[in-house]
Order: structure tokens, then sequence, then C-alpha cells
């Protein structure tokens, strides 16, 4: 089986191999999740990887980890405030937590991304205690350390 790399940056989408039906395909997003560009680029992206099928997503995000100093936690950043690096960890728990509705809260957030994402969790079938829960957990900040590495 051949595997086809699709690189998607923010809406920009590159690709060096010829499409074939039993390529498998891996697709790379690197977004922030309340920036309005990565929210297009999913937006467009999401519903066409769920029509193809056979389409592996590797989505990551975009932000800082300042170490934290005597022992303390680091420190996120993201280029649109403290709200959105914890949307991207809630994001990366949602992937964990519920593999079969993460693409689905994703979009269902999407819809106004800068509001209270409860609804869309709710909307979604997603338990916000559970996502808050692991939000604040030493594994979420763990995945959102490596996402923002790779």
């Amino acid at each position: 089986m051949k595997i086809i790399r699709l690189l998607a940056i923010l809406g920009l989408f590159t690709t060096t191999a010829s499409w074939a039906a039993d390529s498998k395909v891996v697709a790379e997003l690197y977004v922030m999740s309340q920036c309005p560009y990565g929210v297009q680029a999913e937006n467009g992206l999401f519903p066409a990887l769920k029509a193809l099928g056979n389409v592996e997503l590797k989505l990551d995000f975009i932000g800082d980890e300042i170490p934290g100093a005597d022992g303390k936690p680091s420190e996120f950043k993201s280029m649109h405030g403290p709200k959105e690096a914890q949307e991207d960890i809630r994001q990366l728990c949602a992937r964990k937590l519920y593999p079969a509705k993460w693409l689905d809260y994703v979009l269902a957030y999407n819809v106004d991304y800068k509001a209270d994402w409860k609804p869309a969790a709710i909307k979604t079938g997603l338990d916000p205690k559970a996502l808050e829960a692991c939000v604040e957990s030493p594994a979420g900040r763990a995945m959102f350390s490596e996402s923002i590495k790779a």
C-alpha cells in the first residue's frame, strides 16, 4: 500500500505523489483553534476527509511552551490568547476521549469559535466535565506539549 502525505498548513495543501484508489492518505493539519484561517481549513478539509474515508488525519496545534520555574508547570501561549490554548488542549482531549466524534465537535465549535465551547460538546455527545478534567490534567497538558513540538 502506497502512502501519500498531504500537508495542510492554514489551508495550504501540497502533495508530491499521484492519487490512487488503494493509497493510504495522511493529511497533516497545523492550526490554532481560534484562528479564522485554521477554522476555514478545518471546515473545508474535515468533510472532504470523511467523504474519502481512507484518510488518516494528523491534527496538531501551533503554540509555545514556556517551561515553569521552581517546579511550576509550563505555561502555554497561543497567538489568539490563553482561551485558544485551552481550546487546543480541549480538542486534543476530545480526539483522545471520543475518537469517533471529535471531528464533529470541532466543526460544531467552529460555527462560533469565540463563544462558549460547551454547547458544541453537548450537541455532539461529548461530556463537558470529562473534557474539562482532561484539559486540566497532566495528560492533557502533555498532549498539547507534544502537539506543538510537531
